[in-house]
């Protein structure tokens, strides 16, 4: 089975990162009031209202975007200039992507660059089942570097502060950032209590921590790691195995972190899971970011399993992948199956979020009900670890 996540669903996105990125004339942003906008506990993306033409429409929020991205369906999509930007791809083969002129964007109570160029044309379809929102398109790095951006995920919200913000002694300690058009963000971490590497800070990954597969292989023949779980997975080179493991241990500045989960991918990354365990400050347009440990930060890392995706389906939970080589494909449970139960409490109104997360729990079993063809069926799933 093919894991549906939200890299393959940017699958066209991905391309314009591993290119040039499209131009963005910077301007000094205007004095503005700080902006808040919510942190719902179990989302597992950052979202902003963005308004087009005095319509609102729902944004992500991503470092690991170098520019703007625009759902195809869009209305007003069909009034822009229409044109194909070139793009290579890492194995060398090139692609021509459909840009168009990027409309008047407007952040209420933040800034923006006065001119933008053009904007990526991205079918959402997959991507708004996956995080069951109703995404319209993606805001990048213009908005990062034209504001300060605070994460707090101790009070639910983020912020959009003007840049030249002072910077607070509550915000924590300082870490110099390095970025150049058209990539994240980095910062220097230490990997298993070696020497600092870089890491792309990366607001659009929910995993706590990604590495390259050569540095995982490694980090799994010396044993600093431990194997959870393998996954075939869709990326722009085709299929390929993604495994998932435990035990990491990460050091940021002065905070030494163990046991964290990792997935393999193709570079070294920070997302969102681990960015939930901080205060955290992007004050890009001094290349620095600040990291102050919240009430999470020493809380247990959870063994996550990655052999189960869901998405929202016509308003039904759904199993949207099974890894092929998990535990869990020897269970029966089935792509296209509706999850009804789990461990006893009906899920039909959970935030996905929150059933993506407790069916991630690799270190016990859990009882699942699901519905396939107008019957109900008990599964239980086996504990990884």
């Amino acid at each position: 089975m093919i894991r549906l996540s939200k890299s393959a669903c940017l699958i066209m996105l991905s391309f314009s990162l591993a290119a040039r990125s499209l131009a963005v004339e910077q301007s000094a942003p205007a004095a503005i009031v700080p902006a808040r906008f919510p942190l719902a506990p179990y989302d597992e993306a950052l979202y902003l209202p963005i308004e087009i033409d005095n319509e609102r429409l729902l944004f992500l929020l991503d470092t690991g975007c170098s520019l703007i991205a625009l759902g195809k369906d869009l209305p007003v999509v069909a009034s822009l200039e229409r044109s194909e930007m070139p793009v290579g791809g890492a194995s060398g083969r090139r692609k021509k992507l459909p840009i168009v002129r990027c409309p008047r964007l407007i952040v209420p109570g933040a800034a923006l660059p006065k001119k933008l160029g053009g904007a990526l044309l991205v079918d959402f379809d997959t991507l708004r089942k996956v995080l069951d929102r109703p995404v319209e398109g993606v805001l990048g790095m213009p908005f990062f570097v034209s504001n300060v951006v605070q994460l707090d995920f101790d009070t639910n919200e983020w912020r959009a502060l003007p840049v030249g913000t002072k910077p607070r002694a509550d915000w924590g300690v300082e870490l110099e950032v390095t970025y150049s058009p058209g990539a994240c963000p980095q910062i220097r971490v230490a990997v298993a209590d070696s020497d600092p590497i870089s890491f792309k800070v990366d607001t659009g990954s929910n995993s706590a921590v990604t590495l390259d597969r050569e540095l995982f292989q490694s980090l799994v023949e010396s044993k600093k790691i431990e194997l959870v779980s393998q996954t075939a997975v869709q990326s722009i080179h085709g299929k390929n195995t993604r495994r998932t493991a435990h035990g990491l241990v990460l050091g940021v500045a002065n905070h030494r972190m163990q046991e964290l989960p990792v997935l393999e991918g193709s570079e070294n990354r920070i997302g969102l899971e681990f960015l939930r365990r901080y205060l955290v400050t992007f004050d890009l347009a001094e290349t620095r970011i600040f990291l102050a440990p919240n009430k999470r930060f020493r809380e247990p890392w959870p063994v996550h399993d990655g052999s189960i995706g869901t998405w929202r389906n016509d308003g039904r939970i759904e199993i949207a992948h099974v890894a092929r080589y998990s535990e869990v494909s020897s269970t029966g449970l089935s792509v296209g199956d509706e999850l009804v139960r789990l461990d006893g409490e009906n899920v039909i109104d959970w935030p996905l979020g929150r059933v993506r997360e407790q069916l991630g729990q690799a270190d016990r079993p859990r009882r699942l009900v699901i519905r396939r063809l107008g019957s109900e069926v008990s599964i239980t799933l086996p504990p990884s670890r």
